[in-house]
């Protein structure tokens, strides 16, 4: 029985000291980690800086979406976007930018702007490829154009379906009301913007949704 409780209390003192140098280990780490960050968000700040002077003295669609990207880097995605379009807006081809936008819009759910996007940066491509001799550089486009075009039917699916369900919903909740000039009137219940029911006031509620959904 000693020696069982010998053994148990020599384990626990070992746990304990690995414990211990564990955590020591995963404090410096994380200690290394947070260096790291922010040398790279000092880099990164001192980059737009850098782009930002260089914009000033001219205004150039590359220098907007390399500070676009570096602007990704901090999470700074509006801004991301104003330059991105900015560059589009001095280079309609630019596809660096109009990849971007549309990965940024895709992200965020975003799914009409994304598939805009999407659009545009297929369209680009097929014209660009027009004009390159290059195999390789022809080679990654068509790859792009293809992930474009994919992202095109998966977005066109999702606001399909969703139109789909609102007119479902729509149709459902009003089934019971008619159209007098143009005017929606007669029993019915109405679907309001912020997802909640414009319901009537009436004396006996009950009744009034009995007979609005079972009768119908």
């Amino acid at each position: 029985m000693k020696r069982i409780c010998f053994f148990l209390l020599f384990c626990l003192i070992a746990a304990t000291i690995f414990s211990c140098n564990k955590s020591e280990k995963e404090r410096k780490q994380a200690a290394v980690f947070l260096n790291q960050n922010q040398r790279e968000k000092k880099e990164v700040l001192e980059n737009i800086a850098k782009l930002t002077k260089e914009i000033a003295k001219k205004e150039h669609e590359d220098l907007y979406a390399e500070r676009g990207s570096q602007y990704i880097k901090l999470w700074r995605y509006f801004d991301a976007l104003e330059d991105f379009k900015r560059a589009i807006y001095l280079d309609p081809v630019n596809l660096i930018a109009i990849k971007k936008i549309a990965a940024i819009y895709f992200d965020f759910g975003d799914d009409v702007n994304a598939l805009k996007y999407y659009g545009r940066m297929f369209r680009t491509l097929n014209f660009s490829m027009k004009f390159v001799n290059n195999d390789e550089i022809h080679k990654e486009m068509e790859k792009d154009a293809e992930f474009a075009k994919s992202r095109i039917g998966v977005l066109e699916r999702i606001i399909a379906k969703r139109e789909k369900e609102k007119d479902l919903t729509a149709s459902y909740l009003r089934k019971q009301g008619n159209l007098r000039a143009e005017v929606e009137n007669g029993k019915g219940v109405m679907l309001c913007p912020d997802g909640g029911l414009y319901i009537p006031k009436v004396l006996n509620l009950k009744a009034y949704l009995t007979d609005l959904f079972l009768s119908a």
